[in-house]
């Protein structure tokens, strides 16, 4: 836990220009001028995904000299869950481990990273993935850096297959794999849309905003387990948005769905305004508690080690 009186928010130009939307949406919940602020923290953070950046991007520093002291709340990696935790869950580190080695194998694949390596200048015993090159593809668009040519002419490819591996890896048949994969955050979301809709919580208990920053790796198996991944890779600063509403006559639940910005309509949703039973229906398939998740990560090393 630490306390905090000044706060320094640095972020790359082209993640404010991305986010005018979510941003102008999220700063109109934030009525009071001296929270603004906030807004552009939350901001900053939410779009950094899992991207390797190797040179030097245009960024924007703001300064704030808070009035008080703000506690900033820390914990253990284990109980991370904004990320499929593959370092704290050994199940679906070992069986995603697997799964990479073999897609890596697979002919497509395979052919592929060596067309790009030899087009790229990479040495062929080099160890390097799609996922690699996607990072650094994206960090020249993004970031408006210099340009490899090859790699931009391999972009279309590079970011296929990388999506390939991705499936590959976590298989959207598997159930277990993207319960250990999201199945903790998922939980979380369940349940604050749960809280939000029960007639017993305060009025003051109810927050009108929960604003979470995850990775690209987040938002793939969260899609899958909505029902709506389209087999593309998260864009930068891409938003994954669920809106809760209430019929003012019939006092009935509904949840909205957006990604990217367009309305979506989740797996056993009859339309885009889901009723709320329909659409936690579709989440409790993947949402996991916190002891049924540490069943899943700890079960095949218990086997191994009874074996």
């Amino acid at each position: 836990m630490y306390q905090v009186r000044v706060l320094v928010l640095c972020g790359a130009h082209p993640l404010y220009t991305n986010w005018t939307a979510p941003r102008s949406t999220f700063t109109s919940l934030l009525p009071r001028a001296k929270d603004r602020h906030w807004s552009l923290l939350l901001h900053q953070g939410l779009p950094l995904n899992n991207m390797a950046i190797f040179a030097k991007a245009p960024t924007t520093c703001v300064s704030f000299l808070l009035p008080g002291p703000v506690i900033i709340q820390t914990d253990e990696a284990s109980s991370e869950v904004l990320y499929p935790n593959y370092q704290n869950c050994w199940s679906l580190r070992e069986k995603t481990r697997g799964r990479k080695k073999a897609a890596i194998l697979q002919p497509g694949i395979s052919k592929d990273l060596e067309k790009v390596k030899a087009g790229v200048g990479i040495n062929s015993s080099d160890e390097v993935d799609f996922f690699v090159l996607l990072d650094n593809v994206a960090a020249e668009q993004v970031h408006s850096l210099l340009s490899c040519p090859a790699l931009k002419r391999f972009a279309q490819m590079i970011e296929q297959r990388a999506v390939d591996t991705a499936l590959y890896m976590l298989q959207e048949e598997d159930r277990e794999g993207i319960q250990m994969a999201v199945g903790p955050f998922l939980h979380l979301l369940e349940g604050n849309l749960l809280k939000a809709a029960d007639p017993t919580t305060p009025s003051g208990k109810t927050r009108k905003l929960y604003l979470y920053a995850t990775h690209d790796v987040t938002l793939m198996p969260i899609l899958m387990a909505l029902g709506i991944f389209d087999h593309k890779w998260p864009p930068f600063a891409a938003d994954l948005t669920m809106e809760l509403y209430q019929h003012q006559e019939s006092k009935e639940w509904f949840v909205q769905l957006y990604y990217h910005g367009e309305e979506q309509v989740p797996r056993g949703c009859p339309d885009k305004l889901c009723p709320l039973d329909k659409f936690l229906n579709t989440m409790s398939l993947y949402a996991v508690s916190p002891e049924k998740y540490h069943m899943l990560c700890s079960q095949a090393q218990t086997m191994e080690l009874g074996e």
